[in-house]
């Protein structure tokens, strides 16, 4: 795992100085990001391989909304493999799906959509990694209708294809 690039995000310092430490005694480039906005847009941009992230309460209680967009956010990391739609989700909170689209945006930098399929590839990464499934089984169990739209959506955020990663890290 060596020449891995990794970006963090965190408000006190002393917290990381010691895995910071350790990991660039391990060959690992890490970067410190001044804001949540600009690390996801390095992070997305594909110039890191591992974000860390210590989100603080401070930056979300400021934020005017900040107990709906985290009722929303906890609902879709215990959901996020499910079948969701913006108008579900808009009456299920009692927010309009403009609203809630917006506010999400704006308090977690990145869209509804883009969390849950970020979500998705992640739990993807770790069954291609550590599982035997078909991509079937694998696109299914994650949220995705098909292989077909799991392998676009992984070439889209990893840059490879779902087999090819498998393959990676296999040999």
């Amino acid at each position: 795992m060596k020449d891995k690039k990794i970006l963090y995000v965190e408000d006190d310092l002393s917290l990381i100085e010691g895995l910071k430490y350790t990991l660039e005694k391990n060959g690992f480039l890490v970067d410190n990001a001044r804001t949540v906005m600009e690390t996801y847009q390095f992070f997305w941009a594909g110039q890191y391989d591992l974000l860390l992230l210590d989100i603080t309460e401070r930056q979300t209680r400021e934020h005017p909304g900040h107990q709906k967009m985290e009722q929303v956010r906890q609902y879709l990391d215990e959901h996020y493999t499910e079948k969701f739609s913006l108008d579900t989700l808009s009456e299920q909170f009692f927010i309009s799906k403009f609203h809630l689209s917006r506010e999400f945006r704006s308090l977690y930098g990145i869209t509804l959509n883009h969390y849950v399929i970020t979500r998705r590839i992640t739990l993807a990464k770790k069954l291609l990694r550590f599982s035997d499934h078909t991509l079937e089984e694998i696109a299914a169990s994650c949220g995705f209708y098909d292989a077909s739209y799991l392998n676009r959506q992984f070439k889209k955020s990893e840059g490879i294809s779902a087999s090819d990663f498998r393959k990676k890290w296999i040999n």
